[in-house]
């Protein structure tokens, strides 16, 4: 079973992109996911990363977070982490890093936080 990461994207009108990621995100993938997410920085959208389907999460993939959040809130937009596994939510906790990877339960929820409430959808 091929379990490299894999990406794919869906945009929100809203100024919003979510990719949602499938597999690890290890030190062979944390790279592909920073360049991939570089066009959404460019143009000032904010990221929304489904985790909901990532089996694996190394240092090197925590560090690609980490780098993404900073750069994105750089550029005055966030990178919002949707529906982590109970595995990747506790690396996160016991590293204490909730305070620069934003968590949300779900897609929607990240979405709802980002936008504002004129701009929902009713």
């Amino acid at each position: 079973m091929d379990e490299s990461l894999q990406i794919m994207a869906s945009e929100d009108n809203a100024g919003v992109i979510v990719l949602r990621l499938k597999g690890r995100l290890d030190g062979h993938a944390s790279p592909m996911l920073v360049d991939r997410c570089s066009g959404a920085l460019e143009a000032r959208l904010h990221l929304i990363l489904n985790l909901s389907e990532l089996t694996f999460l190394s240092s090197s993939g925590i560090g690609a977070l980490l780098v993404l959040s900073e750069d994105f809130r750089d550029r005055g937009v966030s990178v919002r982490l949707a529906g982590a596994t109970k595995t990747v939510r506790l690396a996160i906790v016991l590293l204490n890093l909730e305070g620069y990877l934003l968590l949300h339960d779900s897609e929607e929820a990240a979405i709802k936080a980002i936008t504002p409430p004129e701009r929902r959808a009713a």
